[in-house]
């Protein structure tokens, strides 16, 4: 394992967190006004969802697109060792904070792909969040980073 941080941790970490940041903002409007009104949100968006209101979007919103990302940030920046996160590393040669840090990817890109799938293409946003998985994915996937949070 090398000495010195990769300087595509730094990427990945800021586009965590830009992730995070967004997710929480949007995620909390939607639990302060699940009608989505404060977001200029129809309900009528939802027609083909299992949802009534904007309420379980905004849950998911919150905890998987917003603290699970941050929560990475944070492990990919420190490295804590934590035991409950390693026994849910699904990639046990990495530390847990690189696993997580794909997860967030690929669960940034279901949302994405699922959205458009329920509601219809409805906002540049869509595709730009589906960017910045694929780019999380990318930059954890990249050699500097796979060797810097592989297990000794």
């Amino acid at each position: 394992m090398s000495d010195s941080r990769p300087w595509l941790t730094v990427v990945l970490v800021v586009v965590l967190l830009f992730q995070a940041v967004s997710a929480l903002a949007g995620g909390i409007a939607l639990l302060a006004d699940p009608s989505g009104r404060l977001l200029r949100m129809p309900l009528a968006l939802l027609a083909r969802t299992p949802f009534q209101d904007y309420f379980a979007p905004g849950v998911m919103l919150v905890t998987v697109l917003g603290l699970a990302p941050l929560l990475v940030a944070f492990g990919l920046w420190r490295r804590p060792v934590w035991r409950a996160a390693a026994r849910l590393n699904p990639w046990r040669r990495y530390h847990w904070a690189w696993s997580g840090a794909v997860l967030v990817g690929i669960a940034l890109l279901v949302w994405i792909g699922v959205q458009i799938m329920l509601i219809g293409y409805v906002s540049r946003l869509q595709p730009l969040y589906g960017l910045i998985g694929a780019l999380i994915i990318r930059l954890a996937l990249t050699p500097p980073l796979k060797r810097w949070y592989a297990r000794a």
